[in-house]
């Protein structure tokens, strides 16, 4: 898995961003969707927002999918594979890259037709815990007809990347534009943000 990663980080640094196909496996695409689509006839996704904090709110003139927030526990029941290959990559980052990355944050994301989000950065103006930006797409039998194509802008002009199952999308939270087009049909994806957090001095600690 280690010559992946590099493959990756090649990747990365020759175009702003990396794309691996079948960084999961059918089973488990297919696991996690079916999760996915238990919880939205459960009504447990919501409208996605913009901002963070007391910034936080819904604008559907950017984006208009829904989600569903994940705690790593829920992923790991959810999707072991996939909660072992994040483990993994974020290890290799840590090790290879002294990425310090200490914390992350996931949700499943659903592209009802015509959803979209228009393009963007993943880390906040106020806020620059995120370092890298994971996604996953969990969508059999894609082709380009039925859109919902993300679009980034890397080093070279935009790429439209199709959101196959099982496919990886990979790259820095804070420098890869990007947009999610309208599709022809319901869209699922998974993402999650490998984030640095500053963990504060505990007020008890005492110097000598």
């Amino acid at each position: 898995m280690e010559a992946t990663f590099d493959a990756l980080l090649t990747q990365m640094e020759q175009q702003g961003f990396a794309v691996m196909d079948e960084f999961i496996d059918r089973a488990s695409v297919a696991k996690l969707r079916e999760h996915a689509q238990r919880a939205m006839a459960d009504r447990a996704f919501h409208p996605a927002g913009i901002g963070q904090g007391q910034h936080h709110h819904t604008n559907h003139t950017i984006r208009n999918d829904q989600v569903l927030w994940l705690t790593p526990d829920t992923l790991a029941v959810w999707c072991p594979t996939l909660h072992h290959h994040i483990d993994h990559l974020t290890g290799w980052l840590n090790q290879s890259c002294y990425a310090g990355i200490n914390q992350s944050e996931f949700h499943l994301a659903h592209y009802a037709p015509g959803a979209y989000y228009k393009r963007h950065l993943d880390r906040f103006a106020n806020n620059n815990e995120r370092r890298f930006t994971v996604i996953v797409y969990l969508n059999d039998q894609w082709c380009e007809a039925d859109g919902g194509q993300l679009v980034v802008y890397g080093h070279a002009g935009h790429h439209s990347i199709q959101p196959e199952a099982g496919r990886l999308v990979f790259f820095p939270s804070d420098k890869l534009e990007h947009e999610v087009l309208p599709a022809k049909r319901p869209r699922w994806s998974f993402t999650g943000w490998l984030k640095t957090v500053r963990i504060p001095q505990s007020c008890c600690s005492t110097n000598y």
